[in-house]
């Protein structure tokens, strides 16, 4: 009903050229469709734009929701600014975002953990579009369960000055809210294993039906089950244009903190 009124207040915008519909879920009946195009030429090229003076590359039609979660925008420049001469394992990569902020910030290692082949293959892409020549860095890719792929990281005693833990959405309603709990838990469990001495860990939810404070309950409940501690630096949310006006709106919360043994 008002999809026609947004139409014309985005083309009122400069630049404009294109403008893709992309749905949070399925409607039936409907001449809508995922990634149909409203505006603009049928053929699709990989968007290229800047965040933070950084370049990315993005498939608004074929990628997970817009193909780039922009609300990490904040966090990721947090994870530049202490990358600096760090080992830097990202867990559910994706694309790359924080893979390249840390890159950017002068880190020595990033090992990036993902299931899906496509995003593994745009993180290099992505990779590629802010490469510096003077810039020496070890890097790779692990594809597979994350759960998995920690566990065989922790058997051969690999660790990380820093561990990103940044999964997709664990619970789409409140019904789903005690196993997504759980296997925050789990993951906080297996990701602190990774840490090396004085090292830190960043973890992220962006479910919605998960409140905050349950979230981070989870968190350190994984870290006293692997007998860590996590000594919070800080805790945060949205970006200044995910303004929250009701509770369901506030759907990501993350912490950034110190790891050290549980006395």
């Amino acid at each position: 009903e008002f999809l026609g009124q947004i139409l014309k207040a985005i083309q009122t915008e400069k630049n404009v050229e294109q403008i893709v519909l992309r749905l949070a879920r399925n409607i039936e009946k409907c001449d809508f469709f995922d990634g149909k195009v409203l505006f603009g030429p049928e053929s699709i090229v990989p968007v290229h734009f800047q965040e933070n003076n950084l370049n990315f590359q993005v498939d608004v039609v074929n990628g997970q929701k817009t193909g780039f979660f922009l609300d990490q925008r904040d966090n990721r420049l947090q994870i530049k600014k202490i990358s600096k001469g760090l080992s830097v394992l990202n867990v559910f990569s994706y694309t790359g975002g924080f893979s390249i902020y840390a890159i950017s910030g002068g880190c020595k290692k990033i090992v990036e953990i993902d299931s899906n082949v496509w995003a593994l293959k745009s993180s290099i892409q992505n990779l590629k579009l802010n490469l510096n020549e003077n810039r020496n860095f070890e890097y790779q890719q692990i594809e597979g369960d994350a759960f998995k792929k920690l566990k065989e990281l922790k058997s051969k005693n690999t660790k990380f000055d820093l561990v990103i833990l940044d999964p997709p959405a664990f619970a789409r309603s409140k019904k789903h809210c005690p196993q997504a709990l759980e296997a925050y838990s789990r993951l906080a469990e297996l990701g602190v294993q990774l840490v090396a001495k004085g090292g830190r860990l960043f973890a992220a939810s962006c479910s919605a039906p998960v409140s905050p404070n349950d979230f981070y309950k989870a968190v350190h409940k994984g870290m006293a089950l692997s007998n860590k501690k996590l000594t919070e630096i800080t805790r945060t949310g949205h970006s200044i244009d995910h303004p929250v006006l009701f509770e369901e709106m506030e759907y990501l919360k993350s912490v950034l903190g110190w790891v050290g043994s549980k006395k």
